[in-house]
């Protein structure tokens, strides 16, 4: 054992390399071929490397991962903090796939990665582990190495870059260094190890509780899908709360300072976010092409055939689709569908006859499609139906 060896951020960084040196020559190969049991190794071994350098330079294990009763402020604090990174880590996700459409296909990967599993032990690996594990050399040996910084901003984002490189995925950068600064942030401002451990458990405890459903049914992401500027704007107009969800907790979680200026700047942020959100939601509303639109107007008896039109889909993308049905004596019900190119029906809002109408935003890819108005009359004379098909490509 070495003694009297004082913790130094050069030596945090080493630990860092170190780790990711073992997880692409060992920890990886063993994910590969032992799946999800292959992560829960991977797991212990990072809680080795957490539990082993403290062991060798004599470094006090309460000194680095403090344990403390959690007060009920503390504890509400960390799920409003938590609540606020979570629809920042949201936003930034979807800004991300807006202008990287490959995250859909690594969300399909991890997806079906943890659904390999049964539940609990997902939660358990995924979960569990990770918040103990991660948490014991991240928030635990590495940050007590930067203690020496002035600037506790300087420490978060250093631990904000460290933990982003960890996950070793380009796409999942921002979301899991916005989380690593978060965890950092509340480990330094209550100096209690309790808190950012469960902060991390639930963050993926939510996120396997929310995906495992849906991939251990065999369902994928589309990874095809076309983010438009409905979804920015959405995403930025719910990004507009987070500010003040960040200010609500650091005032609980830190209530001796209280500094107005931040408010302001929270205010400014949450200001530019909200007109940043409206404008792109006014943008994917009024803008657009219309690829098809047509009026016709049949007479309908017992035996009239479906009408078809078909609509030629260029290029991939949000879609808004309209109709609209009258039929003056209401005896005819009359049905629209839309089929894709295998003839398996995207759209058919039911049946109708006078003064029926409809729309429906959806992603079309490229293809044909057939539009289908179909009736059904009983009686042998002809009645008038009008009907109205048209086709917008919406957003940018």
């Amino acid at each position: 054992m070495l003694k009297n060896i004082t913790p130094k951020w050069y030596i945090g960084i080493f630990i860092f390399i170190f780790t990711m040196a073992a997880l692409l020559l060992i920890a990886y190969p063993l994910q590969m071929n032992w799946g999800m049991y292959g992560l829960a190794v991977t797991q212990i071994g990072l809680l080795l490397i957490g539990l082993l350098v403290p062991l060798l330079f004599k470094w006090k294990l309460s000194e680095i991962m403090p344990i403390k009763k959690v007060s009920f402020r503390q504890f509400f604090g960390t799920l409003v903090l938590y609540a606020a990174s979570y629809i920042t880590v949201l936003a930034v996700s979807i800004i991300t796939a807006y202008f990287f459409p490959g995250l859909m296909d690594v969300s399909n990967y991890l997806g079906s990665f943890i659904a390999s599993v049964p539940f609990a032990v997902a939660l358990i690996i995924v979960a569990v582990m990770p918040g103990i594990c991660e948490e014991v050399l991240f928030r635990g040996v590495i940050l007590h190495t930067m203690r020496n910084f002035k600037s506790e901003f300087v420490v978060m984002l250093i631990a904000a870059v460290l933990f982003g490189i960890f996950h070793l995925d380009v796409y999942r950068f921002l979301p899991t260094a916005i989380l690593g600064f978060v965890m950092t942030y509340l480990m330094l401002k209550t100096q209690n190890f309790l808190l950012p451990v469960f902060f991390h458990f639930l963050n993926n405890a939510v996120t396997v509780s929310a995906g495992y459903s849906t991939f251990s049914s065999g369902e994928m992401a589309d990874s095809s899908m076309v983010i438009g500027f409905e979804s920015l704007g959405i995403c930025l107009l719910l990004a507009a709360a987070a500010p003040f969800l960040f200010y609500f907790a650091g005032r609980l979680l830190n209530p001796e300072r209280k500094n107005k200026k931040y408010l302001y700047i929270i205010i400014t942020l949450s200001v530019l976010l909200f007109i940043s959100g409206i404008s792109f939601v006014a943008k994917f509303a009024l803008s657009g092409t219309v690829i098809m639109n047509f009026t016709q107007t049949e007479h309908v008896d017992i035996n009239t055939a479906p009408v078809r039109h078909e609509l030629k889909i260029e290029s991939a993308g949000i879609y808004d689709l309209s109709f609209s049905i009258k039929d003056e004596t209401e005896s005819i019900i009359t049905t629209l569908n839309v089929l894709d190119k295998s003839g398996e029906s995207i759209y058919s809002p039911g049946f109708g006859s006078d003064n029926f109408f409809g729309n429906k935003p959806i992603l079309l890819e490229v293809g044909v499609y057939t539009v289908e108005f179909s009736f059904e009359n009983a009686s042998s004379t002809p009645v008038a139906v009008t009907f109205e098909f048209t086709a917008k490509r919406l957003g940018g």
